[in-house]
Parts: C-alpha cells; sequence; structure tokens
C-alpha cells in the first residue's frame, strides 16, 4: 500500500475512478476544509472527521495523490482483520502516512497502542500524518493516551452534501462521462432512492451500462424498468 512516484495505488479502485481533489465535489460547507488538506506541510498531523459517505476515505487518498514525488501510505483499518499491527511500526521511508477508519481499533487494545505509537514515531520523524474517521469524542472506546494523542490533532470536519449539493454533484460527475441523464432522473434517485453520493455514483453508472445494453436512452421509463429488477 506505498505511493511513491511511479507507483499505483494498490487498492480495488478503477482506473476512471481516481480519487484525487479533482473528483471531489467541493460544496461551500467543505471549501475552508479542502483548502487547508491541499496545503499540507511535511510534519503535520491532522484528524479528518465525517459522516458515511461525506468521501473521508476519498480525502485520504486524494491527499497521497496530490504528492506524487513523495513516498505515502494509506491504510484502511476496515482491512483491520487482515492487517497484522506490526504493518504500521516503525515504518521507515515513508514521508505521509493517511489511516482511515481509526475507530475500528476500538476493541482491540494491541491496536490502539500501535496507533499511539504511530502517532509518537511520526512526530520523531517529521512525517506527515492524516488519520480519518467518522467520529470522535470521549464516548468512543479508545485508550485514555490515544484519545490525548488525537485531540492534539488539528481537527478538520468533511460537511456530507446538501441535496442540493448532491444534484450539482451527480450532474457536474456525468457531464465528465458524456452522459445524457436527466434532472428528473438525478433529482428522483435523490428524492426516493438515496442522499448518498457515492451510492448514487455507481447506481447510474450502473444504469448507464444497462442502457447502452438494450441501446436506449436514460429515461424515467427505463429508470423504474432498472430499478424493478430482481
Amino acid at each position: 500500500m506505498i505511493f511513491g512516484p511511479e507507483q499505483q495505488l494498490i487498492l480495488p479502485i478503477p482506473e476512471n475512478e481516481r480519487s484525487d481533489f479533482e473528483h471531489f465535489y467541493v460544496s461551500k460547507s467543505n471549501l475552508r476544509m479542502i483548502t487547508q488538506l491541499k496545503a499540507l506541510t511535511q510534519g503535520d498531523h491532522i484528524l479528518l472527521i465525517g459522516p458515511e459517505g461525506a468521501g473521508c476515505s476519498h480525502l485520504l487518498k486524494a491527499c497521497c495523490f496530490n504528492h506524487p514525488s513523495l513516498n505515502t501510505m494509506y491504510i484502511p483499518l476496515k482491512l483491520l482483520n487482515e492487517l497484522s499491527v506490526n504493518s504500521i511500526k516503525d515504518l521507515q521511508n515513508v514521508d505521509l502516512i493517511a489511516l482511515d477508519d481509526f475507530e475500528q481499533t476500538q476493541t482491540d487494545i494491541l491496536w490502539q497502542e500501535a496507533l499511539f505509537e504511530l502517532i509518537n514515531h511520526c512526530k520523531r520523524h517529521n512525517i506527515t500524518l492524516i488519520i480519518g474517521g467518522h467520529d470522535f469524542g470521549g464516548h468512543l472506546k479508545l485508550w485514555k493516551d490515544l484519545y490525548t494523542r488525537l485531540q492534539g490533532m488539528l481537527l478538520l470536519n468533511v460537511t456530507k452534501l446538501t441535496g442540493e449539493d448532491i444534484q450539482h454533484a451527480l450532474e457536474a460527475f456525468l457531464a465528465t462521462r458524456d452522459l445524457n441523464c436527466s434532472s428528473q432522473i438525478i433529482a428522483y434517485l435523490i428524492k426516493y432512492i438515496s442522499r448518498d453520493f457515492a451510492v448514487l455514483k455507481e447506481l447510474l453508472l450502473g444504469f448507464d451500462a444497462y442502457c447502452m445494453q438494450r441501446k436506449s436512452n436514460m429515461s424515467m421509463h427505463e429508470l423504474r424498468t432498472y430499478l424493478r429488477r430482481p
């Protein structure tokens, strides 16, 4: 999971779905946060918090993509059961680390201790560290020393998109793929299907593939047929 100047992210991300800043719709409420992430300097320590579907994982990867000349690492703790605690210990030759879903460590004191040591290691070696999660506060079951370390980081909040934001974001997303999908369809999906931007993106891509296979337009009639499939 190392990024280098000529390396690709070792994650199942489609080539046309680059998780960079250019592909993140920036609402007014997130503008300051994005500006601060883009202005990272070596040795910065940031805690990035946002609700499910707000785009925290996308932004953590974007921070790595935004520094192609550095050795960077993205660590998804959703895969905690597949990772060894040793994978985040005494990391060498890394300039930037983006660690996702830190709250996954709540039930594992060994991982919490390792995360505590990672923060200390990054401070000692001037490594940029961005830790992401969906929640932060005293209600989390975190080791006190780790919680204190996290409190000492710069907290940036990612705000979930409003319905209007989602509409604009989806229209921009469809425009990059030259897909002819009406505003009526987008409004219908937001109102009746989901307000999660990531879910709607995948649904629209699937709907487009469905229409191409049937050699039909992306119409409301075809959408209803598509949604009724088993």
